[in-house]
């Protein structure tokens, strides 16, 4: 994805924004109105939020100790319960170092 609305999120568009963007394109219009705005990287209760389901046991994650690392959600929220969990859903894929979620 070359595109995004600002550092967080992106335009979560299917095939074409209301604005005439398509998902790869970058999207002008950073409106609070706009449904099809998604973070770039949710944490599983981000996600819950956004898509209405819970994100899964077997999912994807990465997280964070001294590093971004990736494991399955289930092992990363019972070893590490502390730490920030990411989910790896999106084709973004990992966060920067210094990320940390809103």
């Amino acid at each position: 994805m070359t595109g995004s609305i600002d550092d967080n999120f992106y335009c979560g568009c299917v095939s074409t924004c209301p604005h005439g963007y398509s998902s790869n394109d970058i999207c002008k219009y950073n409106c609070d109105r706009c449904t099809l705005k998604r973070r770039k990287y949710p944490t599983p209760e981000q996600f819950k939020e956004e898509y209405g389901v819970e994100y899964p046991d077997s999912g994807a994650v990465y997280y964070y100790t001294d590093k971004w690392k990736i494991d399955w959600y289930k092992f990363a929220k019972y070893v590490y319960p502390e730490n920030v969990v990411v989910c790896a859903c999106t084709p973004w894929g990992k966060p920067p170092a210094d990320w940390r979620p809103e």
